[in-house]
């Protein structure tokens, strides 16, 4: 699994440069758990999440990749 967690971040930004918008906002909400902007101080926090709520996306991934390949 570890191979195919390097292989996503590996590929992130050059999947993201080619989606929809529609696909950019959600590969987005698959990192970032919230995002606080603070319009007095003009400071934004965002929170990304952890690598294994991301697990189900690569096992997904993994599991269409495969079905790809058996078609």
């Amino acid at each position: 699994m570890g191979k195919l967690v390097k292989q996503f971040m590996e590929n992130f930004e050059e999947v993201f440069g080619r989606a929809p918008i529609e696909e950019r906002k959600e590969l987005v909400k698959k990192f970032v758990h919230e995002i606080i902007v603070d319009r007095e101080t003009n400071v934004v926090r965002f929170y990304i999440r952890r690598i294994p709520p991301l697990t189900r996306t690569l096992e997904n991934l993994l599991i269409e990749e495969k079905k790809t390949y058996t078609r």
